[in-house]
């Protein structure tokens, strides 16, 4: 029987790295949209203004790496 995760979590909490982590382990996953969503209407809003917008990486701490290794952990089991 498959089982499904919703992942859930206020903003910078991980949800995003987690996803992307599942990514990287080759485990199936839905993309989370609502990133890229903010994303676009800012970007738009900064080009009508004449703005570029630039996004820089953020870096993990050790704490959001060991979320990730958790997660993955349990989602392999």
């Amino acid at each position: 029987m498959d089982r499904f995760f919703i992942v859930t979590g206020r903003p910078g909490s991980g949800k995003s790295t987690l996803l992307a982590a599942l990514a990287e382990q080759g485990l199936p996953h839905m993309p989370e949209a609502g990133r890229a969503v903010i994303r676009d209407e800012v970007a738009r809003v900064y080009q009508e203004l004449g703005y570029v917008l630039v996004t820089l990486p953020l870096a993990l701490p050790d704490e959001r790496s060991t979320f990730v290794q958790h997660w993955i952990a349990k989602l392999q089991t």
